[in-house]
């Protein structure tokens, strides 16, 4: 009888401990990054109200605190996640797709519609890219500057033989229907990079693709490289050859085991390294390194900004905006670095001016993955779009009366209405003088007709620029009481440089219907 109390007694302790250890073990701060799920977990949910000074505390977070750092989660997590994926064979993520011999695929972004030929990309959406690449392409000729747009295709557009689905062979995706696309339709200069993959997948040069990762490998990266240097030298932007590599074997640990909720899930996989003697040196100090990260800090993503400088080839400045898949890790930038004296590679996933004038590039290249066609080249570039002055109507009708000549900026005299100061019509060099760019806000409208201008240019020197227009301005449509008058605001962000041996510029009003323009209004360069 005691023996059986003392089993008991131990079978009783055993089940507290196993409720009580993961309790005891807890974190009960909570908020520490997961490298397995790339997020930060759940903090201790209670804060002090600023106001009241009592503490408040959210149910909700109460459970995702508990949740996310209960004693033993991550261990438990890894024991599911090996059961699911090695025993039964399954995904345990819905970013991930089991495919065949190994190979896995990232699924988010729309990445498997792409193969399967269901990727959103209508006519409308066409049209719309190409003239936002037109716009871009022509500021940077206006400004005497090469630019190339590189699209990079998926894996599944490369390898879809290994997708699951049955029958899966390379045909026709997004990358070559944009490409064709923008060749038929305007002058940019487009570089499909899946052609040079196709090309070295069908020589046999190897494997160009990671099977635990969504990007290609060095080799893979190395023939895109190639690609990129013979477009370059068939336009003229560059006049040498491309660098030779040797390959030898290493290792890669890929990201879809983390995805997949165990970073020792998956072990590493065999893959090529690039090899070749390299005259470019990664900068990571002074005031140009600076300047960079200055920029890639506005308008980057994680990924971080790298410097590369280059003595031994001509003055030549270039730099490439793009995703992951242009990562030092992948060797694009230093492939690259070895052509140009100075080459900056950022992580932003847009063009802008702001990121340009950090090292004033010769040469800028645009590298946009297959997967983000849509979310990416459907926006405009943060750049100034030239005019063309033969758009600009002919007729001419008096300034306006209406407050400033039927406009206003807001950096004169602040946003107030009202204002009748006397700096109208002025703008001090102290409110750019610290910046590369200048940035200009404000609204206008056809007062006429009381509806908003079809068009409104910037005219600096003999240069004409078009405003972002039809932005929302409700303190506009308030102060008149005229609800058709909210989408009159506008901006413009141009170099500073614009400016330099010009004493003013003008805005150019085109009225309601594009018929007529009104007499430029002129504010004048103050010192």
């Amino acid at each position: 009888m005691r023996k059986k109390k003392v089993l008991n007694l131990i079978f009783v302790v055993i089940f507290i401990a196993i409720i009580a250890f993961p309790i005891v073990t807890t974190d009960f701060t909570g908020g520490k990054y997961s490298p397995t799920e790339q997020r930060n977990l759940a903090g201790f949910p209670v804060s002090k109200n600023q106001e009241t000074g009592k503490f408040d505390i959210s149910r909700t977070g109460i459970q995702n605190w508990i949740s996310d750092n209960i004693g033993q989660r991550n261990n438990l997590i890894e024991l599911c996640v090996n059961f699911k994926y090695k025993l039964l064979g399954q995904s345990t993520s819905e970013k991930v797709l089991i495919g065949k011999d190994g190979w896995l695929y990232y699924t988010m972004d729309n990445n498997i519609e792409i193969a399967t030929g269901e990727y959103p990309l209508s006519e409308e959406d066409l049209k719309l890219i190409a003239e936002n690449q037109q716009s871009i392409s022509d500021y940077y000729k206006n400004m005497g500057i090469s630019y190339v747009l590189m699209l990079t295709p998926s894996k599944v557009s490369i390898y879809p033989e290994y997708l699951p689905m049955s029958s899966k062979s390379v045909s026709t995706t997004p990358v070559d229907i944009v490409s064709e696309y923008l060749r038929e339709n305007t002058d940019v200069i487009v570089y499909n990079s899946k052609d040079a993959l196709l090309e070295a997948k069908n020589n046999g040069v190897g494997q160009l693709y990671h099977k635990t990762d969504t990007h290609w490998n060095e080799k893979g990266s190395y023939y895109v490289y190639r690609g990129l240097h013979k477009i370059m030298v068939e336009n003229g932007i560059l006049d040498d050859e491309p660098i030779d590599v040797t390959f030898e074997e290493g290792e890669y640990k890929g990201e879809f085991s983390s995805m997949l909720g165990s970073f020792e899930l998956l072990p590493p996989e065999t893959a090529p390294i690039a090899n070749w003697n390299m005259n470019s040196v990664e900068v990571k100090e002074g005031e140009l390194y600076d300047r960079v990260q200055r920029a890639e800090n506005e308008k980057g993503s994680h990924q971080g900004a790298n410097l590369y400088t280059n003595s031994s080839v001509k003055k030549l400045c270039a730099e490439i905006y793009g995703d992951s898949q242009i990562e030092n890790v992948r060797k694009i930038p230093q492939y690259l670095s070895e052509h140009f004296s100075t080459f900056a590679k950022y992580s932003a996933r847009n063009i802008s001016i702001t990121v340009d004038s950090a090292v004033n590039p010769d040469v800028v290249i645009f590298s946009c993955s297959e997967r983000f066609i849509k979310p990416l080249l459907l926006q405009c570039g943060d750049v100034p779009a030239f005019a063309d002055k033969n758009e600009i109507p002919g007729k001419i009708l008096p300034k306006q009366k209406e407050i400033y000549n039927g406009m206003f900026l807001d950096l004169v005299n602040d946003t107030d209405l009202n204002t009748n100061g006397s700096n109208f019509g002025e703008i001090s060099h102290q409110y750019y003088q610290n910046s590369d760019t200048v940035a200009l806000v404000g609204w206008a409208a056809d007062f006429n007709v009381n509806q908003p201008l079809s068009k409104l240019y910037l005219k600096i020197g003999e240069h004409i620029l078009e405003c972002n227009y039809g932005i929302e301005r409700t303190s506009v449509s308030d102060y008149f009481q005229n609800q058709d008058l909210k989408m009159t605001g506008f901006s413009i962000t141009f170099l500073k440089v614009f400016l330099e041996g010009v004493d003013k510029i003008e805005f150019i009003q085109v009225g309601t219907d594009g018929t007529y323009r009104f007499e430029a209004v002129t504010y004048m360069l103050s010192e």
